[in-house]
């Protein structure tokens, strides 16, 4: 059973990461000033350190989508913390109430007792 939830928490874990990713990635365009900004300062600062300006865009590209990844990974791991959350807030009341309940002693029966002949 605690393989399963591991599981299910896994695959939950990868989708919803998945899925932020995409939804981030759509706002995070070249087309937006700051962006562009943040991305010629990137490859300006790898440029400084002997990439070739090519490799350098690209490097800046794979570091912003590095880090948008980074980002929705960490959104999805306190998605996932919230719902663990909640689940265990909302499983002791049943904890309690199953506790709450004493076993009743088993009846005795009375056997005979056994018969010497």
């Amino acid at each position: 059973m605690a393989a399963g939830s591991a599981r299910r928490a896994r695959f939950r874990l990868r989708f919803k990461s998945m899925m932020i990713s995409i939804a981030m990635s759509r706002n995070v365009t070249p087309y937006d000033p700051q962006v562009a900004q943040m991305l010629d300062s990137m490859t300006g600062g790898l440029a400084e350190r002997g990439l070739p300006p090519g490799l350098a865009t690209d490097s800046a590209l794979r570091m912003l989508d590095a880090t948008v990844n980074r980002q929705a990974t960490m959104l999805a791991y306190n998605d996932v913390f919230w719902l663990l959350g909640m689940l265990f807030v909302l499983t002791i009341p049943l904890v309690l109430l199953l506790r709450g309940r004493a076993p009743r002693p088993a009846p005795v029966r009375h056997q005979p007792a056994p018969h010497k002949g």
